[in-house]
């Protein structure tokens, strides 16, 4: 594979991990208003994240030794990293917040919308982008 193939590769398995964080999030707030059944799923894909972020973590690495990116390339790989982690840590909240009470559970519920909206803007950018 050349390097523009490696790098849209790598970028439909961060789209993936998003669309798996977003749906994490929103059935944590489905959980809050008392669906428990929903927790089992969110811990399924609490799993699921941290294996795609090592395979992520994986792939940026075999990216970085075998073709030794610069600049637009060598960031993006690098941003690969971090977005996976940041990903992931967001299905460990979502799974924590799922399995216990909160007490903040009303500011939490405020900010469900903003918070949704969010992922849908940041997908619509990431996605949107013409170059890598």
């Amino acid at each position: 594979m050349k390097v523009v193939e490696e790098l849209e590769s790598l970028k439909s398995e961060i789209l993936e991990m998003h669309k798996v964080a977003k749906e994490s999030v929103r059935l944590c707030f489905i959980a809050m208003r008392g669906r428990r059944d929903v927790v089992k799923e969110i811990s399924k894909l609490e799993e699921k994240s941290d294996k795609m972020e090592a395979d992520i973590h994986d792939h940026c690495a075999r990216i970085l030794i075998r073709f030794h990116p610069f600049a637009r390339d060598f960031r993006f790989t690098m941003s690969a990293i971090r977005m996976s982690s940041a990903y992931e840590r967001i299905v460990d909240l979502a799974q924590e917040i799922a399995i216990y009470e909160c007490k903040f559970r009303e500011k939490i519920f405020e900010a469900e919308s903003v918070l949704l909206k969010m992922f849908d803007l940041i997908l619509e950018g990431y996605s949107d982008s013409k170059k890598l």
